[in-house]
């Protein structure tokens, strides 16, 4: 298995295999993202959660310049 500073402890959410909902896991660090919404973490780690769309669409909002017009269209 991995080095144990590469695993998180995750508490299952569902029905998982042989293993039931509230029973602990141990998963690699990377792969904390696909257990999102089925399991949460046990251990003191930041939360992973998948970016919003709202998130990203006022992030980018944010960078783009407004556009300033002083021009008349006739």
């Amino acid at each position: 298995m991995a080095d144990p500073a590469d695993t998180v402890t995750l508490k299952l959410l569902f029905w998982h295999k042989d293993k039931k909902p509230g029973d602990t896991i141990t998963v690699r660090r990377d792969e904390v993202r696909s257990w999102y919404g089925f399991a949460e973490p046990v251990d003191n780690v930041e939360p992973v959660e998948p970016v919003k769309a709202d998130e990203t669409a006022a992030t980018g909002a944010q960078k783009t310049p407004a556009k300033t017009s002083t021009s008349k269209q006739a």
